[in-house]
Protein backbone atom coordinates (compact mmCIF):
# COMPACT_ATOMS: atom_id res chain seq x y z
CA UNK A 1 0.00 0.00 0.00
CA UNK A 2 1.17 3.27 -1.09
CA UNK A 3 2.02 5.82 1.89
CA UNK A 4 -0.17 8.81 2.25
CA UNK A 5 1.59 11.82 1.00
CA UNK A 6 -0.21 15.01 2.87
CA UNK A 7 1.71 17.43 1.43
CA UNK A 8 1.28 16.11 -2.15
CA UNK A 9 -2.39 16.16 -1.26
CA UNK A 10 -2.23 19.82 0.09
CA UNK A 11 -1.05 20.82 -3.38
CA UNK A 12 -3.12 19.26 -5.51
CA UNK A 13 -6.45 20.29 -3.86
CA UNK A 14 -4.96 23.83 -3.11
CA UNK A 15 -5.26 23.68 0.75
CA UNK A 16 -3.08 24.93 3.46
CA UNK A 17 -2.84 23.04 6.53
CA UNK A 18 -5.34 25.97 8.39
CA UNK A 19 -7.73 25.50 5.52
CA UNK A 20 -10.02 22.89 6.87
CA UNK A 21 -10.29 25.51 9.84
CA UNK A 22 -10.89 28.79 8.01
CA UNK A 23 -13.42 26.10 5.77
CA UNK A 24 -15.72 25.82 8.59
CA UNK A 25 -17.16 28.99 8.70
CA UNK A 26 -16.99 32.87 7.39
CA UNK A 27 -19.23 33.62 10.33
CA UNK A 28 -15.75 34.70 11.99
CA UNK A 29 -14.95 37.38 9.34
CA UNK A 30 -18.93 38.71 10.14
CA UNK A 31 -17.82 41.87 12.28
CA UNK A 32 -14.93 42.62 9.24
CA UNK A 33 -17.41 42.07 6.66
CA UNK A 34 -20.25 43.90 8.13
CA UNK A 35 -18.33 46.84 8.89
CA UNK A 36 -16.95 47.39 5.57
CA UNK A 37 -20.38 46.48 3.93
CA UNK A 38 -21.89 49.23 6.01
CA UNK A 39 -19.28 51.75 4.59
CA UNK A 40 -19.98 50.55 1.25
CA UNK A 41 -23.59 50.08 0.63
CA UNK A 42 -26.06 52.54 -0.80
CA UNK A 43 -29.23 53.41 1.53
CA UNK A 44 -30.99 52.51 -1.43
CA UNK A 45 -33.80 49.32 -2.22
CA UNK A 46 -32.26 46.78 -4.37
CA UNK A 47 -29.25 44.96 -5.74
CA UNK A 48 -26.01 46.23 -4.96
CA UNK A 49 -22.60 45.34 -6.09
CA UNK A 50 -18.96 46.93 -5.05
CA UNK A 51 -15.02 46.33 -4.77
CA UNK A 52 -13.10 46.31 -1.95
CA UNK A 53 -9.57 47.51 -3.54
CA UNK A 54 -7.08 45.06 -2.29
CA UNK A 55 -4.48 48.52 -2.98
CA UNK A 56 -6.71 50.43 -0.68
CA UNK A 57 -7.64 47.90 2.61
CA UNK A 58 -4.17 45.56 2.46
CA UNK A 59 -1.91 48.60 2.81
CA UNK A 60 -3.13 49.65 6.18
CA UNK A 61 -1.44 48.08 9.07
CA UNK A 62 -5.09 47.55 11.18
CA UNK A 63 -7.16 46.75 8.39
CA UNK A 64 -4.53 44.65 5.98
CA UNK A 65 -4.58 42.17 8.46
CA UNK A 66 -8.04 41.42 8.66
CA UNK A 67 -8.76 42.19 4.37
CA UNK A 68 -5.90 39.10 3.99
CA UNK A 69 -6.95 36.47 6.60
CA UNK A 70 -10.61 36.96 4.16
CA UNK A 71 -8.71 36.54 0.88
CA UNK A 72 -7.01 33.70 2.40
CA UNK A 73 -10.44 32.09 3.85
CA UNK A 74 -11.72 32.82 -0.13
CA UNK A 75 -8.87 31.34 -1.49
CA UNK A 76 -9.47 28.38 0.60
CA UNK A 77 -13.66 28.02 -0.28
CA UNK A 78 -12.45 28.36 -4.05
CA UNK A 79 -12.74 32.11 -4.13
CA UNK A 80 -16.65 32.72 -3.02
CA UNK A 81 -18.50 32.87 0.06
CA UNK A 82 -21.52 34.14 1.40
CA UNK A 83 -21.90 35.84 4.76
CA UNK A 84 -25.62 35.07 5.91
CA UNK A 85 -27.75 37.77 7.71
CA UNK A 86 -30.39 40.80 6.62
CA UNK A 87 -28.91 41.09 3.84
CA UNK A 88 -26.96 37.86 2.67
CA UNK A 89 -23.67 39.60 1.69
CA UNK A 90 -21.77 37.45 -1.30
CA UNK A 91 -17.69 38.32 -1.05
CA UNK A 92 -15.68 37.16 -3.81
CA UNK A 93 -11.55 36.67 -4.21
CA UNK A 94 -11.11 38.53 -7.73
CA UNK A 95 -7.85 37.53 -9.94
CA UNK A 96 -6.64 40.85 -8.62
CA UNK A 97 -6.91 39.96 -5.13
CA UNK A 98 -9.57 42.82 -4.68
CA UNK A 99 -12.95 41.64 -2.83
CA UNK A 100 -16.32 41.87 -4.99
CA UNK A 101 -19.21 42.20 -2.65
CA UNK A 102 -22.74 41.98 -3.40
CA UNK A 103 -26.24 41.67 -1.66
CA UNK A 104 -30.10 42.42 -2.23
CA UNK A 105 -30.95 45.34 0.32
CA UNK A 106 -33.80 46.10 1.61
CA UNK A 107 -34.88 49.18 4.15
CA UNK A 108 -36.70 48.28 7.30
Amino acid sequence: MEEFDYKKFLVENRLTPNSRLLNENISKFEDYISGMFDMSVSEKEGFQTGIWEKEEYASDAYEGTDFADLSTYLDSVGGKATLEGNPDITVELLDSGDIKWSADVTLA
